[in-house]
């Protein structure tokens, strides 16, 4: 891929424990390989965490219950049903995270409403 070095220096910079620092944008031109390195960064970081998801939008898409779901399901979330409305999926989803260490990768962001929809206000203490 040609992302072995900058992948490194991410990687690096996000295992720092940093309580200022909660993650990383990666952003530029479509088809520069941000997804590649998102998911490669994914790949070498989730083994560091107790719980990882990675998250794949659509442009200018509310989020789904079913990608909720599924974000939850790769965080080890129980307790939660399926059929319940997104609202409902997206409360159980920051109450999670606020509680855990937490490694979510947001990939195909196109709007501030997507992140602020499904980012918490704050993350458990470790978070990336």
């Amino acid at each position: 891929y040609g992302f072995e070095q900058r992948e490194a220096e991410l990687v690096a910079e996000l295992a720092v424990p940093d309580p200022e620092r909660l993650g990383l944008w990666l952003h530029g031109m479509g088809g520069c390989g941000k997804t590649t390195l998102a998911k490669l960064l994914f790949n070498r970081l989730a083994p560091h965490f107790q719980h990882s998801a990675l998250i794949e939008l659509q442009p200018d898409e509310r989020i789904s219950s079913q990608q909720l779901c599924s974000v939850l399901k790769q965080l080890g979330a129980t307790g939660f049903k399926e059929a319940s409305p997104a609202g409902v999926l997206l409360t159980t989803l920051q109450d999670y995270v606020c509680n855990e260490v937490v490694l979510l990768v947001v990939d195909n962001v196109w709007t501030q409403d997507q992140l602020d929809q499904l980012l918490p206000r704050r993350f458990g203490q470790g978070s990336r």
